[in-house]
Order: C-alpha cells, then structure tokens, then sequence
C-alpha cells in the first residue's frame, strides 16, 4: 500500500499539470499519468487534486489573503501555486489531516521541486493561513502575518502553534 505522503506528491504532480492544461479534467491527467507508467493513482490523488479543482476560487482567495501587501497570486511560480494550493485545500476540506502534516508535506514538496526560497516562503505562507483559521479570522489578516515573496515569477493533530515549528524543523 502506498504512503499518504506518496500520494500527496502524485496530487501535487497533478495539480501542478492542469495548470498547463485546463482543460483536461482531473481524471484524465491521472489516467495519462498511469499509462505513461509516471505512477499509480489512487482515491486520495483524486480526491485531493479533484476537491483542489472544485474549490479553486476559495483555495486560490485563502492564499491571496496570506501574501505580502501588493502581491498578487499570479505572481508566484506554477510550482509554489500548486504547492500553496494542494496544501490550503487539505487545510480547509480534509479534516483527517493535520494542518502540521500538511505545512510540513508542502514543505518538503518545496525542497524537492521548488527554488531554494521557497519552502520558507510555503511555510510563512500556511503557517499564517492556519494560525488565522484556527483564531477564527478566516476574512482578514494583519499586514505584519503575511509571507513576503523571496522571488518573482517573470510575465497528525491539527496544532497550529506547533504547524510552523514542525514545517520549519525540516
């Protein structure tokens, strides 16, 4: 049986695809992924990529919210959008998962496929975004909690206190 963690990295994959083809739905680019051998899909890649998709307005809103003053979320790399966005939506809709599970596997995500400044940047950016939900401040944000970009892109408990510490500590 496949880890957890296996599968977020294939949702991640997925989501970080449609973004260069809209118009392919979620299962499609999963089954293209299975026939050209990339990896098994399974219920969690689906539900994570496919929920990810059906909740982008709110998901791609909760993290505008979390950027520094004067950055736009088309601002950010397709690389840390995707990461931003798989991470807010098992924050927000997959109650089973920790929010330190999910700041930490975004940011090893980060490590792995993203620029050196980045997996800080994903950490600040959900360890705001779940400090402000668990206080119950889902609509604003102080300016001095938001993440401030390192770069620009060219044209299992949910314990918030300790979420960025663990995200961190790797």
């Amino acid at each position: 049986m496949k880890k957890r963690q296996e599968s977020r990295e294939q949702a991640f994959i997925i989501v970080f695809e449609k973004q260069f083809n809209p118009d392919s739905t979620v299962d499609e680019l999963c089954e293209t992924a299975k026939e050209a051998g990339l990896f098994e899909s399974d219920s969690y890649v689906s539900a994570l990529a496919g929920r990810t998709f059906d909740s982008l307005e709110e998901i791609d809103s909760t993290i505008s919210r979390y950027l520094a003053s004067g950055w736009k979320i088309t601002r950010l790399s397709k690389v840390v959008l995707a990461l931003l966005r798989l991470a807010v939506c098992e924050i927000l809709y997959f109650d089973s998962v920790p929010y330190a599970v999910s700041i930490n596997e975004a940011v090893e995500l980060a490590k792995k496929y993203a620029a050196e400044q980045d997996p800080a940047f994903v950490n600040a950016v959900l360890g705001s975004a779940v400090k402000n939900l668990d206080s119950g401040e889902t609509e604003s944000v102080c300016e001095n909690e938001t993440a401030e970009p390192v770069h620009e892109v060219e044209s299992d408990t949910k314990n918030a206190d300790n979420a960025g510490e663990t995200a961190a500590a790797h």
